[in-house]
């Protein structure tokens, strides 16, 4: 065979050696590469099947005791290799887990109550809450700072109007809202803080035991309520004089489904009837929205009724809408 430097592997030869490993490959080329230099008077060149099992022969002598001398290290090479990406990748699934983990348990609990309903809610601590309609709170998961780690002191934040039960404990009880602190051992009270409403205040009233109620944005103020009925304000003016004691019935009505107010502005009567029943009252213009009002019902109290009362006294008429009332002037005698 003639210019054996030029020996060009067969097609089927060439698409098999592709698809072998690198080493294997080179070796193989360098093998053919060996054959295309021999002799022109080689007493016999093989054909391309001979070759091939010269080939083969001559790999498995050669080649494959390289590949097998260096099996063994490479092989735990990889091993280590993949050994380490594994650990790696679980470290940052585990810290991936523990900082969502951490997030998520930071997130307070909320309970939101919304228009024309009413919820109990039991603590982590055992202690039980009354929510009245529009009301929203909010504390620790667990009333812990972390899983297995206790907060200083039990904690929750209020919006809206709420009676508390609190059980006896350790930790201090904490009622926050938007503008005064009521802190507790073991007691019964109503909190009502509406920031957004007309009267913007804080009301507590004492139904049992004792709290204390402070304003964080005036030092001064602290407020002690020992007896059953007395009554706490923090307004935009914080006033150190003690309120007049109130009646339990009247102030706690909204437990039983009643309704109560006391001197409040028309305004205010109505926005309290829209949030407790989860309805519009639509006022025409010309009735007086500042006459003071009270109202007292100790149960069962419908809205209509609530509605016709005001009507009554106000000197005015109503009429039945898609979402609620409309509370309309009544027509002068003179025009009947």
């Amino acid at each position: 065979m003639k210019g054996g430097d030029n020996l060009s592997m067969p097609p089927e030869l060439r698409e098999q050696v592709e698809q072998m490993p690198p080493e294997k490959r080179s070796t193989l080329e360098q093998v053919w590469q060996l054959l295309g230099r021999l002799s022109d008077d080689a007493p016999e060149i093989p054909g391309t099947e001979a070759a091939w099992a010269e080939v083969q022969q001559r790999l498995g002598a050669g080649a494959d005791a390289a590949t097998k001398r260096n099996r063994r290290p490479a092989a735990g090479r990889d091993r280590l290799r993949l050994r380490s990406r594994r650990l790696v990748r679980m470290a940052l699934v585990l810290g991936a887990c523990v900082l969502v983990f951490g997030i998520w348990w930071q997130q307070p609990v909320t309970v939101h109550v919304p228009r024309g309903v009413q919820r109990i809610v039991v603590l982590p601590d055992g202690s039980s809450i009354q929510l009245n309609s529009d009301s929203r709170l909010q504390h620790r998961r667990g009333f812990q700072a972390w899983p297995l780690l206790a907060a200083r002191q039990r904690a929750v934040s209020l919006e809206g109007e709420a009676f508390f039960e609190v059980v006896r404990g350790t930790r201090s009880f904490v009622v926050e809202t938007f503008n005064a602190r009521v802190e507790v051992l073991g007691t019964q009270f109503n909190v009502r803080a509406r920031s957004g409403s007309r009267e913007g205040e804080t009301r507590v009233t004492l139904a049992s035991g004792q709290v204390r109620v402070t304003a964080p944005a005036n030092q001064t103020y602290e407020a002690l309520l020992t007896t059953a009925g007395e009554v706490a304000r923090v307004g935009d003016e914080v006033d150190a004089a003690p309120l007049p004691a109130v009646s339990l019935d009247r102030a706690l009505a909204w437990r039983q489904q009643g309704f109560t107010v006391v001197d409040q502005p028309l305004a205010f009567v109505l926005a309290e009837v829209e949030r407790r029943y989860a309805l519009t009252v639509a006022v025409e213009e010309g009735i007086a929205l500042d006459t003071l009002m009270t109202l007292f019902y100790p149960n069962g109290a419908k809205p209509e009724r609530i509605i016709h009362d005001i009507c009554l006294e106000q000197g005015c008429r109503y009429r039945e809408t898609s979402g609620g009332f409309a509370l309309v002037q009544a027509v002068p005698a003179s025009t009947r």
